[in-house]
């Protein structure tokens, strides 16, 4: 049953494994000098170490197979947010580890990861900035530094920064983010920080959490006009939050927040935007903001 033709075909409790070309499954094993071994049910290879004397990479990535977290894949970072010996560009879900191997709708989403899981959507980009901010992001009103295996977005004294990202939206998309906010405000001030699914450089159609002289909400909200929706939710200073924010291009957007297995929602109805606004990032007012990783998928 580990005979394979795609690595999509080696999954074993909540693990993905790769296909070797020996046309079985392997899967991470530290003990190994490959660090990977071929499972029971891999013909006379079954419980072997895989070998690494050929060197190949048929991914041709500059890693070698052996060592390639994603060997049919380019991914030349090796990067692997979850930390689960899977690599993000071929992980059906990049932040979380051992997650549930539930894909109903076929798209190579798993349910843990999937915005839409009875409709095929697919992966556009992760980004888990484990080399820093990539090439032709661009940051204005503020700056944006690495800190460890994140980035941290600060604002400018009294403005928002936005961090955008080359990306023309053209059908239905879902930005997700793992943020926590670096500071809070006084109670007498206000700060936010989020996903951001539109903009047109300056305003923004996003999905964030809100601190308003004390009160904290997850708040959905079109800046241009002051459209927004909002529901309560208390948030800490360096706790992860989980942002998603889900938009038609037309007249809807969803906004999520969840950490340690509980979450709330909302939603705002706006009239379609123009193609200039088609275009997505994260952003911060007026107080610093971790972003741990973005993700994009599209319909």
């Amino acid at each position: 049953m580990f005979h394979c033709t795609s690595t999509q075909q080696c999954r074993s409790d909540g693990l993905t494994g790769t296909c070797e070309t020996t046309g079985f499954c392997s899967f991470p094993d530290p003990s190994c000098p490959s660090g990977s071994r071929y499972i029971n049910g891999g013909g006379a290879l079954g419980s072997e170490c895989v070998d690494v004397s050929s060197g190949a990479d048929r991914d041709h990535d500059g890693v070698s197979d052996a060592a390639d977290n994603c060997p049919d894949l380019a991914n030349p970072d090796r990067g692997d947010e979850d930390s689960d010996l899977v690599g993000d560009a071929c992980d059906p879900c990049p932040v979380v580890g051992h997650e549930t191997t539930a894909d109903p709708d076929g798209d190579a989403l798993t349910d843990t990861c999937d915005p839409h899981p009875t409709m095929q959507d697919h992966l556009v980009m992760f980004e888990g900035f484990h080399q820093g901010v990539p090439a032709g992001w661009t940051i204005t009103g503020g700056t944006v530094a690495t800190s460890g295996d994140s980035i941290v977005i600060t604002p400018n004294p009294g403005t928002s920064a936005l961090l955008t990202m080359p990306f023309t939206a053209t059908t239905a998309i879902t930005v997700s983010a793992g943020v926590s906010p670096v500071a809070l405000p006084l109670v007498t001030a206000a700060s936010e920080g989020g996903v951001v699914v539109g903009t047109d450089g300056t305003d923004v159609l996003a999905c964030e959490l809100d601190d308003n002289l004390g009160t904290q909400t997850l708040k959905a909200q079109y800046t241009p006009l002051g459209t927004h929706a909002t529901k309560p939710w208390s948030f800490q200073v360096q706790v992860p939050y989980t942002l998603t924010a889900t938009w038609d291009l037309s007249t809807s957007m969803s906004c999520a927040v969840s950490s340690g297995g509980t979450g709330t929602n909302d939603e705002i109805f706006l009239a379609a935007l123009p193609a200039t606004w088609h275009r997505i990032g994260v952003y911060a007012v007026n107080e610093p903001l971790r972003v741990d990783w973005v993700m994009l998928t599209s319909l």
